[in-house]
């Protein structure tokens, strides 16, 4: 699903369109390897938002290079685009971590 959010930003946005097959690609590809997740309560006024915060690492059964770089590509385009809903009022901050962090 964050693949799918960012594809469909970046296709929004960018000049440049990626191919929807990305999407599917994501969906057959990738498997969440490692999560350490926690719900958050947020509160803007009246309003009440639950999302959650933590890390989330996805390993790729497929390691085709043409198709991992556009995943990347997205990954990293994911810092500006945020991922999820409200991203406009500050939720839904994404970004990359390496391995090594």
């Amino acid at each position: 699903m964050v693949f799918d959010h960012w594809l469909s930003k970046w296709n929004k946005f960018a000049p440049l369109s990626l191919h929807p097959d990305v999407k599917r690609f994501a969906e057959e590809c990738l498997a969440v390897s490692r999560y350490q997740l926690r719900s958050q309560v947020v509160r803007f006024g009246p309003a009440t938002f639950i999302g959650f915060v933590g890390r989330c690492s996805f390993r790729a059964l497929n390691r085709d290079p043409y198709w991992l770089r556009l995943l990347h590509t997205l990954a990293a385009y994911s810092f500006y685009c945020g991922t999820g809903h409200k991203t406009t009022m500050g939720l839904g901050q994404t970004k990359v971590i390496s391995p090594k962090s």
